[in-house]
């Protein structure tokens, strides 16, 4: 039995950053031809995107037949992902949509988060802000229109949605492991003192400061930080301070990165407790499973109920103190090595294989 489906993000990727945004619809991708799909993909510019709709529409009407479309929606509206963020042709991809709908073809998008509903988080200055608004309730407004499901990182941004029709289901769709990544074993991470952070450090929404300034106070542990280059140089001024010979900087990724992560024996996302965290399930946090690496969060966050009901982590106060304490009092070998029997376990039950499992049962 032939299996095809579409798959389609309205934006060009650039697979050399290490982001999620540019890291998740390539593992998605790969993970439904693992499954036995055949794969008609949509991407890249206006223009690039225009072409395939052309060609795959013209393959509808020929008679071949789609099981379903998924999409995953950009950080910045459909309308606006050009480099120059005007809308050149903001109804293609929700005519795309339309037409796929009159044809049968099931469809579900990925949402991928909720930043713009959050006005602490400052993404650009007032007036970009509300122009890019606008883009982001029209987008939801014909989300309503035309797709089956809206998958989430976590079920619980469903709350966070404006417009959102209820009638639409919603599912959780978190980010994926990859099994090919299995970290070192336990006796070779142990003892723990040795530490990373990998992802953006805007402070707006990512201050680690704190995490900085405690590392800068205790030189027996060692800290890495992997994040993107234009991070570094836009915030690097709010860390320098705190710099010591402890303290690394890095920007790498793919194989380069897999080596940093071998040199790790526990990893942090332990991030200011906004709102916003009380939703965010990052993708990081499932990178750090991928490679076996146990995580230290902070209470009161989405992260800390998974690493929770996983047992693959420790959940601590947002202090200087707890911190402090944590290192410290750092876990045994006996239970360091529970840790790591736990995140074998839950790497396997959150692979991406599993994830289009989930996308299978729900549009077909």
């Amino acid at each position: 039995m032939n299996m095809n489906c579409i798959f389609h993000i309205p934006w060009k990727l650039n697979n050399r950053i290490n982001i999620a945004s540019e890291i998740r619809p390539l593992k998605i991708l790969e993970a439904l031809k693992i499954s036995g799909f055949k794969v008609e993909i949509v991407w890249g510019s206006v223009k690039e995107r225009k072409k395939r709709i052309k060609d795959i529409k013209n393959k509808i009407l020929e008679g071949t037949k789609f099981d379903f479309l998924y999409s995953e929606s950009s950080t910045l509206p459909t309308a606006l992902t050009e480099p120059h963020h005007l809308p050149l042709n903001p109804f293609m991809d929700f005519h795309f949509f339309k037409f796929c709908r009159k044809h049968n073809i099931p469809i579900g998008l990925y949402l991928r988060d909720v930043y713009w509903n959050f006005p602490y988080i400052k993404r650009f200055n007032k007036i970009k802000h509300y122009y890019a608004l606008f883009f982001h309730i029209y987008d939801i407004l014909h989300y309503n229109q035309f797709v089956d499901a809206i998958f989430l990182p976590n079920i619980k941004m469903l709350g966070f949605i404006p417009f959102l029709k209820k009638s639409i289901r919603a599912v959780q769709l978190s980010p994926g492991t990859s099994l090919e990544s299995k970290g070192k074993s336990s006796d070779i991470k142990y003892p723990c003192n040795t530490f990373i952070y990998v992802g953006n450090i805007n402070i707006n929404k990512y201050d680690l400061r704190l995490l900085f300034r405690v590392f800068n106070d205790l030189p027996d542990f060692k800290l890495i930080i992997n994040c993107p280059k234009e991070s570094w140089v836009n915030y690097k001024s709010h860390y320098n301070k705190f710099l010591t010979t402890n303290i690394s900087i890095h920007h790498l990724n793919n194989i380069e990165l897999f080596r940093l992560y071998q040199q790790v024996s526990l990893s942090f996302i332990f991030i200011r407790p906004t709102p916003y965290w009380q939703i965010a399930l990052p993708f990081k946090l499932f990178e750090y499973i991928s490679h076996g690496i146990p995580i230290v969060a902070v209470e009161g966050t989405a992260v800390a109920e998974f690493l929770k009901s996983n047992r693959i982590g420790y959940s601590i106060e947002y202090s200087e103190y707890a911190i402090k304490d944590f290192l410290n009092n750092l876990p045994s070998r006996e239970e360091y090595t529970r840790l790591i029997e736990n995140l074998n376990k839950c790497r396997s039950e959150n692979s991406w294989e599993k994830r289009i499992e989930t996308i299978v049962n729900i549009l077909c």
